[in-house]
């Protein structure tokens, strides 16, 4: 399966992702690691069957995101990376309504 994980620019988000792509290569999975959204948006979509996304980065949200590449390639799967939530999260779009695309979150704290 190959992977597209996407994080933010800051120290913190870059080294858990490092550490994340490397978990997931040892695992069999063929990641690309990519630090900025637009990155995402320029790639070839239909290479990737899962998309793990920081939820904060620079330009966009992770949700953001979520609808732009759903967009493009609506069979694409998310899981969003959160910072600090509780775990009975449900992520709720601007406007008010609940967000399916989401297959998953992973808090890293």
């Amino acid at each position: 399966m190959k992977v597209l994980l996407v994080a933010g620019l800051v120290a913190k988000q870059s080294s858990f992702a490092k550490n994340l792509a490397e978990k997931l290569r040892e695992k069999g999975y063929e990641v690309q690691l990519l630090f900025h959204p637009r990155y995402v948006l320029a790639s070839d979509l239909s290479m990737f069957h899962l998309i793990i996304a920081d939820y904060d980065m620079p330009f966009m949200n992770g949700i953001e995101l979520i609808k732009k590449v759903k967009e493009k390639n609506p069979k694409i799967k998310f899981i969003i990376l959160i910072d600090g939530f509780d775990n009975n999260l449900v992520i709720i779009d601007k406007g008010g309504e609940y967000l399916s695309d989401i297959e998953n979150y992973i808090n890293k704290m």
